[in-house]
């Protein structure tokens, strides 16, 4: 799970707690529509990334990936997760 899912899912979380009560006061709404509103501009950030081939740095807006030789490491290059993510189709 990468950092900025993480705090998306957080923040969420946070957000429901503010609601909590039978009647939250105006303030605590107030909290919990910031915090959803961040968690929406996350999610629309990164959907935005997928469909036209954008890259705003979201998923390294807390934590930076480590470099080598002066390019990014993907997982998704590295052969054994290319491999991995076939298996559990493989049975269907």
């Amino acid at each position: 799970m990468k950092a900025n899912t993480a705090l998306a899912l957080v923040l969420s979380g946070i957000s429901l707690v503010f609601l909590i009560p039978q009647a939250p006061s105006r303030q605590r709404r107030r909290i919990a529509f910031i915090l959803a509103s961040l968690v929406e501009l996350v999610g629309l950030g990164t959907l935005c990334e997928y469909l036209f081939g954008l890259n705003l740095r979201l998923d390294q807006l807390l934590f930076m990936r480590p470099q080598t030789s002066g390019r990014l490491i993907r997982l998704d290059e590295c052969p054994p997760f290319q491999q991995s993510r076939l298996l559990p189709s493989a049975p269907l």
